[in-house]
């Protein structure tokens, strides 16, 4: 025997029918109601009664009738089947929604429970796709880029928001899996000519502001200071060298870069700076002594 299923409307105080729904148990879906969504709601009526299979037209139609009434529904979709292909929210729906997952997000225990239902899984072959197309298309639109661009110059300009961003960024650099997994996933990149063609066209012709650039080189500065990270950098720098194919590459590089006027102008202003003569002429008596050492060994 087929369930039966009642389509019910819920009235607020002023008697008035805000919401057309329906449910196998009215009785406690109205309590759900009120906790979650319809406070306003102080009573409900039962519409219609029908069997399982036929609700989603009684739905409708009683939606429908009540808009024709003159009813002030809070019905977001006609009925039925739930929410129609093509239709989005208003914006003060989508303000809502971001305002109440934002408080979400605020406590700790909301973050770690979202953090823990996701940790260890990952979407199929099929779901990759189907995200990355969509990501795709949408960034062909200008208007979606330029609203993405803006949504994250916000978030930039918030100190707060830096360093969270930064510190989520060590956390995943400090896991060697996660650090090995990115390195793989550039190196590929760097691998396909026409992945390598989009990150070359992306920053060519663009500048880094004054600021970005002392932050660059801050940062670098501090980087270099760890004799650590300098032997990794010197080893990796080995290891490039070794490769016949890499060594061809650099050195085609660095003379298409020095058969530039303004390029090679520039090199040579860099090294007719004192600070930058001193330690070159260091660095060369350092290499001298090593290579010495070498040889009497």
């Amino acid at each position: 025997m087929a369930r039966q299923v009642f389509i019910y409307v819920l009235l607020d105080a002023d008697n008035q029918c805000r919401y057309v729904g329906k449910s196998v148990n009215v009785q406690r879906r109205f309590k759900d109601h009120r906790r979650r969504k319809f406070a306003w709601a102080v009573m409900y009526d039962v519409l219609e009664t029908c069997d399982e299979a036929g609700w989603e037209e009684r739905e409708k139609h009683w939606i429908a009738y009540g808009r024709a009434q003159g009813w002030p529904l809070e019905n977001i979709a006609k009925g039925g089947n739930g929410w129609p292909a093509g239709s989005r929210h208003s914006d003060q729906t989508r303000a809502k929604i971001g305002d109440i997952v934002r408080l979400r997000l605020t406590d700790p225990k909301a973050r770690a429970k979202l953090a823990g239902a996701w940790r260890g899984q990952k979407h199929s072959q099929e779901a990759r796709a189907k995200i990355a197309k969509s990501v795709r298309q949408r960034f062909t639109d200008p208007t979606e880029r330029d609203k993405h661009a803006e949504a994250q110059r916000g978030r930039m300009a918030n100190p707060k928001e830096r360093e969270k961003l930064a510190e989520a960024a060590r956390q995943q650099w400090a896991d060697p899996k996660v650090r090995a997994t990115m390195v793989d996933a550039q190196r590929l990149r760097w691998l396909d000519p026409k992945e390598r063609e989009k990150m070359v066209g992306i920053n060519s012709g663009r500048t880094h502001t004054e600021e970005a650039r002392a932050n660059m080189a801050t940062a670098a500065k501090r980087r270099c200071s760890d004799p650590k990270v300098r032997a990794k950098m010197a080893e990796l720098a080995r290891q490039q060298w070794a490769d016949s194919i890499v060594r061809a590459k650099l050195v085609e590089a660095a003379r298409r870069r020095w058969a530039d006027p303004k390029a090679r102008e520039k090199a040579a202003e860099v090294n007719r700076q004192p600070e930058v003569r001193a330690k070159l002429v260091e660095a060369a008596r350092q290499q001298w002594a090593r290579k010495r050492a070498e040889r009497t060994a």
